[in-house]
């Protein structure tokens, strides 16, 4: 199927060239076990008598998750060698409910790059100008950058437009997660949204699970994939593959620049997706749960920890823009748990070119969200496949937000997945109840409610591509 798929060419303005291949980075300390799970021996097991499990298999606890449908444990083998085999025998033992081999979780790792931009298109570039869409007002009434208000991908969906049928309520009164690496809380157009969160890494809680301190832009990383540094201008590059373009800088800063590429690449990821929910929902809150360290690395004890939170603590939505290549049972049970409460759950469909089947976009109970570029092709980057994708959404030169109070510009299925988030909390405010019926009728309402695209048939489950204003139709009617 991939042969004949359309190849995506975004082109978009940059100002200045760096080239960046990701490196992992070091997992961080405090924590009882280790988060890169570079041994191999880790497992997840759901079972109630932990310790006579633990001594017929000789396993070590490491931690210990309660939830309501019992307790999670994360346990070590003595041997790798003995890991697979040792799963299959603990699935036969009448005592365990489910046990499974760690399989770590990442965000798209790629690589960095600017090109030079003409004078000329600065100006449209940094202009500020009147807000359109009555709930980004709410924001800032005296006006929002317009290439991030009023850009392509907000006219592609109809954003405003379901704004606007949503009688003003922006999403107000609901609650989007993001699990991901941490979220700049001070960001001016972030600021007032942000509700406590959970840096489920170094397990803390309020503040510190969010980017609060001031940013020296000299000093910090970049986010994933193609990457570029632009104030003010415009220029041309083709972007085939995901990638974010950060706005802030210029050529006077290629020293600065040149310096940024050297620190860790998935710094601003989690601020990135949060300004896509922010420009859907504008009136919704957003819950940050820091569960990726700065290799991009999650690990999938945390990422249960963080859907139970996040369930517990009055999320309504759950937007993870990450993968995970191998099934986890114990994943699969946290997203039940979350529909069986409600909480809409969505999750980026990859960006490997392919129809491998990935997770959680691959589980029933969420929603999987392919890329498409703004002529409504499927990019070539993003994954596909009815197991993978629901519905489509633009990821190709989608921008948002940065930290330290910058834009930025993104390529990927990172960036479809929060356009899709904020829409579901859009639509989620015409139902007060919190159970699966309800999930199930917001997921169809989502789907339901996409722009049809014949071509996307065979390639994900609605054959449509986000509509804003047609899902709150569907909801509202």
């Amino acid at each position: 199927m991939n042969s004949h798929r359309p190849r995506s060419a975004t082109w978009f303005s940059v100002s200045l060239l760096i080239v960046l291949i990701t490196a992992p980075a070091f997992a961080r300390e405090g924590r009882s076990f280790d988060r890169r799970n570079l041994d191999g021996r880790q497992l997840l097991l759901r079972a109630e008598q932990v310790d006579a499990v633990a001594e017929q298999f000789d396993l070590e606890i490491l931690e210990k998750h309660q939830t309501s449908d019992g307790p999670l444990w994360l346990v070590a083998t003595r041997s790798t060698k003995a890991a697979a085999k040792l799963v299959a025998a603990l699935g036969r033992d009448t005592q365990v409910k489910s046990a499974s081999t760690v399989a770590l979780a990442s965000l798209p790792a790629m690589t960095l790059a600017a090109a030079v931009a003409e004078q000329e298109t600065s100006a449209d570039l940094a202009m500020v100008g009147d807000v359109i869409s009555p709930c980004l007002a709410l924001i800032d009434a005296t006006g929002v950058w317009r290439g991030y208000a009023d850009q392509r991908a907000v006219q592609k969906t109809n954003l405003h437009l379901g704004q606007l049928i949503d009688g003003y309520w922006c999403g107000f009164g609901m609650t989007v997660a993001v699990i991901d690496t941490a979220i700049d809380a001070q960001h001016p157009l972030l600021a007032e949204a942000m509700v406590p969160g959970h840096d489920f890494i170094q397990d803390t809680s309020g503040p510190d699970a969010t980017q609060t301190t001031a940013l020296d832009t000299k000093t910090r990383a970049i986010v994933e994939s193609t990457n570029v540094l632009v104030r003010g201008g415009q220029g041309s590059i083709s972007m085939l593959d995901a990638s974010a373009v950060i706005m802030g800088g210029d050529e006077e800063d290629a020293d600065v620049l040149a310096e940024l590429a050297t620190t860790g690449p998935f710094y601003g990821h989690g601020t990135m997706v949060a300004g896509l929910i922010r420009l859907s929902a504008p009136a919704a809150k957003i819950m940050p749960l820091e569960a990726f360290d700065d290799g991009g690395v999650g690990h999938p004890f945390d990422i249960v920890r963080a859907i139970d939170y996040a369930v517990d603590n009055g999320a309504d939505i759950i937007n993870m823009s990450f993968s995970i290549s191998e099934a986890t049972p114990e994943l699969l049970e946290a997203l039940r748990r979350a529909r069986r409460k409600g909480v809409m759950t969505v999750a980026a469909a990859g960006n490997d070119g392919a129809t491998t089947q990935i997770f959680p976009a691959g589980y029933d109970p969420t929603i999987g969200v392919a890329a498409t570029d703004l002529g409504d092709e499927l990019t070539e980057f993003s994954n596909y496949g009815l197991s993978n994708a629901a519905l489509t959404a633009p990821g190709s030169g989608v921008v948002t937000l940065f930290p330290g109070g910058l834009y930025a510009t993104g390529w990927g299925t990172s960036f479809s997945t929060p356009l899709v988030a904020g829409t579901l909390a859009l639509i989620r405010n015409y139902y007060s109840s919190y159970n699966a019926p309800t999930h199930d009728l917001v997921r169809l309402h989502a789907l339901v409610g996409t722009d049809y695209q014949s071509h996307l048939w065979d390639h994900v489950l609605s054959s449509g591509r986000l509509d804003t204003a047609g899902a709150v139709i569907e909801a509202r009617y």
